[in-house]
């Protein structure tokens, strides 16, 4: 039964996925088209898309995002206390570029998915098995339910379109990871 109730939205999850695969670029607009009538259905509480970003490339990218966003973006770290920060300087970052979440008010643009241990050993986990993986069940502010818990399934895009790169080539070659938050 916990197979099926994930069987639907993780095809789309892997839909995804070929997405960004197939195409060198996805813009937000085509983004929020194909995940936004996803969003809500069989538990999907969001999407998200988090390009890798190494340090030299972080000035170009908040630049760019500002112009895609129209309002001043950055890499952030988030802290339930004091909300999204700057974050200090990293050799690489995964920061949230698109999202669309149940809840229109959880936006995370600008949040790097790469800073929290637990987040960056998933991100890593996937990018080193090369496919989707599954956080368990953790416990997410983005989750309006009153137990809050969810599961979160992040999947490595690689800069490949023919083949998933050899295992000591992947992180290099990733283009980001794409997320997917599942209600429980």
């Amino acid at each position: 039964r916990i197979v099926a109730t994930f069987e639907e939205p993780l095809t789309h999850f892997d839909a995804l996925q070929r997405l960004f695969r197939s195409v060198g670029k996805i813009e937000k607009p085509a983004f929020e088209e194909f995940v936004e009538p996803l969003v809500g259905r069989s538990g999907v509480l969001g999407f998200g898309w988090a390009p890798r970003v190494d340090a030299s490339e972080r000035k170009a990218f908040e630049r760019q995002a500002s112009r895609i966003w129209e309002r001043e973006f950055f890499i952030a770290d988030f802290d339930d206390a004091t909300g999204a920060l700057r974050a200090p300087e990293r050799a690489q970052y995964f920061p949230v570029l698109f999202n669309d979440v149940s809840q229109r008010r959880l936006r995370s643009q600008g949040i790097d998915l790469f800073a929290p241990q637990a987040r960056r050993a998933l991100i890593l986990r996937a990018i080193g098995e090369g496919r989707a993986v599954s956080s368990g069940v953790v416990h997410s502010s983005l989750n309006a339910n009153a137990n809050g818990k969810t599961v979160v399934f992040v999947a490595p895009v690689y800069d490949s379109e023919k083949r998933r790169p050899e295992p000591g080539e992947r992180l290099q070659r990733t283009r980001g990871v794409l997320v997917s938050l599942f209600d429980v």
